[in-house]
């Protein structure tokens, strides 16, 4: 996995360069302001206890050296798990906007306030339909490991199969599972994709259009 300098734990309420209070993760002891901060709580108790479980396996599989920290770039592969192509210049964006603007590591507050936030920005389900034909560029019905492979490696980085899989494993979890196009019951190609029909479930459960 690729190496990125670290920064220091962060302790309390994140703050943005505004000043703004942003909404920690369940588990820490930052308050949530809902004046200030670009969620609202009753947003992010609409999470489902399990997505946040998924959430938290899904940063601990990149935070392979067990420091508490991640690569900032390696937020990107969650999101495109989730359905979400975001390119550089819209993630420098989302972490700015979570407070974390600039920043060479996050840790699992920013990961968890980043793919919150993404998820809370309303689209069309027309865009969404695009988005996913987009990811899966051979047009086969799903999206699969080799799709997270070809992304990775075109932003040069360092991530094992094992990794990849679990961000597909958290896509299928909280967007509810269905056999892949062309898939039988109990194809072990099954285990390593996300469908179309799932993939727009997921959208619309997150309130994405």
């Amino acid at each position: 996995m690729s190496t990125a300098a670290k920064k220091g734990p962060r302790t309390g309420t994140n703050k943005s360069a505004k000043g703004s209070i942003v909404c920690a993760a369940p588990g820490t002891d930052a308050k949530r302001t809902a004046a200030s901060s670009p969620f609202t709580p009753a947003t992010l108790l609409e999470v489902p206890p399990e997505y946040k479980q998924q959430l938290r396996q899904a940063f601990d599989k990149f935070d392979d050296s067990g420091k508490g920290f991640i690569p900032a770039h390696e937020v990107v592969v969650a999101l495109y798990a989730l359905g979400y192509d975001v390119g550089s210049a819209e993630l420098q964006q989302l972490l700015q906007e979570v407070g974390a603007a600039g920043a060479e590591s996050i840790d699992f507050n920013d990961f968890y306030n980043v793919l919150v936030l993404k998820m809370s920005k309303k689209e069309s389900k027309t865009e969404s339909v695009r988005a996913f034909k987009q990811m899966d560029r051979d047009d086969k019905g799903y999206i699969g490991l080799e799709d997270l492979r070809s992304m990775s490696d075109s932003l040069h980085m360092n991530l094992t199969d094992d990794e990849l899989s679990e961000m597909i494993q958290f896509a299928r979890s909280v967007g509810y599972h269905t056999p892949a196009q062309g898939q039988s019951e109990f194809d072990a190609r099954d285990m390593l994709a996300v469908s179309e029909t799932e993939y727009l479930r997921l959208m619309k459960r997150a309130n994405v259009y």
